[in-house]
Order: C-alpha cells, then structure tokens, then sequence
C-alpha cells in the first residue's frame, strides 16, 4: 500500500506512462510485408509500436540544440484493401486517433524472391508532452522496397520526418526538427486461417541509430 507522501510521485509515474503510451505520434512501424493482397481482398489489424529514446537536433529560435527524447510507443490499427492484382492500398489510426496516415504497396517482381515498392503519409497531433515539449505536430512521407519471402522479409526506405513543430501566435518559429531518415527493417510473419502475426524492427539513423520495434495482428477479412 502507497504512503501518503508516495502519491505525487507515484502520479507523475503513472502521468509519464500514459504520455508515452497514448501520445499522437506519425507511425514510424509499417508493418509492410513483401505480400501483396489479391483484388477485394481485406485485412485489417491492431499493433503496438515502441522505440528506444532518439537524439535529435532541434532548430529553434535561438539556435540549433541536441538533445535526448523520450523513447515513445503508440497503438495502431489498420485497414488494407486489394484494388488490383498487384497493388494494395490502406489507412492507419494511431494513439486512439491522433494519428492518421495513408498507404499503398506495389508488387514488383515475384521470383526469386517477392519484392514490393511501398510508399505512405502520415500525421499526428498531441496535446500533452514532457519536458518542454507543448502542442506539436509531427508528419513522415516515406517511399522504400520491401523483399523477402511469405514468412522473413528485409526493407529499406527513406522518411521525411517533420517533428515536434511549433509556432508563436504570430507565426514565428519556436522549434522544429525536419530530417530526411534511412531506415532498415527486418520482419518474420507468419498466417494460420484468417490469423497472422507479423512483427519487425526497423532501425532509423536519426543520425544515431534508433530501434523501432512493431508488432501486430492480423485478421483477414476476405
């Protein structure tokens, strides 16, 4: 049981818990396999993402600072379509809503091993942040290629990473970080029926390597 003189930090413990956890953030975990779904085809999933704590360089009005963030983790869901035998597209929630990204896979070659161009946009929005982090904005636009077979895949891609902007009433920069980030991934996915499981680490050199760790399930619908 919790003294008395506990509670206030036991509070601010369980405050930075559900910053990390239900913070708007872009969805830097694609969960993109090298499979493409047949025309009609549906499949939606839920997935929890997490990372370690970036470094980054922050532009603000004073100059440039580096400093250490919060490592950060959200949950998704999503919703991918079939519209063509070797196109998909889909659309992506994140943080309960405070994210909100688009998204389209294109298969490019089957043999010797599946390989497909995947290509997104994205945005979230948060209204609560520590440190000195008030309302922000952040958005990622990303293109890559994805190879691999039905159950082991790697990936390459390159993101545009708008993070954490803000600006005065009066339009004047306070801080912003913009970068365009490289990135590798690394997933192992698996089906039984209509069931899958897919889960992938991605690391992004932000310049310093960042692990992003994704892991989802799947439902096929159709």
């Amino acid at each position: 049981m919790l003294k008395k003189q506990d509670h206030p930090l036991a509070a601010r413990g369980l405050l930075v818990v559900a910053v990390i956890i239900l913070q708007g953030c872009t969805s830097l975990g694609t969960l993109h396999t090298p499979e493409v779904l047949e025309p009609g085809q549906v499949i939606m999933a839920a997935g929890a993402t997490a990372s370690s704590a970036p470094a980054v360089e922050v532009e603000t009005a004073e100059g440039n600072l580096r400093e250490r963030d919060l490592p950060f983790s959200y949950i998704d869901a999503l919703v991918r379509v079939g519209v063509h035998p070797r196109a998909e597209v889909g659309l992506r929630l994140s943080g309960f809503g405070t994210g909100l990204g688009l998204e389209g896979k294109m298969r490019l070659s089957d043999s010797p091993l599946l390989v497909t161009g995947v290509a997104g946009a994205n945005i979230g929005f948060g209204s609560v942040c520590l440190f000195r982090c008030a309302d922000h904005y952040s958005s990622a636009m990303y293109a890559g290629l994805v190879a691999g077979t039905k159950n082991v895949y790697a990936g390459v891609k390159l993101t545009d990473y708008l993070y954490r902007k803000r600006e005065s009433e009066d339009g004047d920069l306070i801080e912003r970080y913009r970068k365009l980030l490289p990135s590798t991934s690394l997933g192992l996915t698996g089906r039984l029926g209509r069931w899958g499981l897919v889960v992938e680490g991605n690391t992004y050199f932000i310049p310093d390597p960042v692990m992003v760790v994704t892991g989802g399930l799947l439902i096929y619908i159709k």
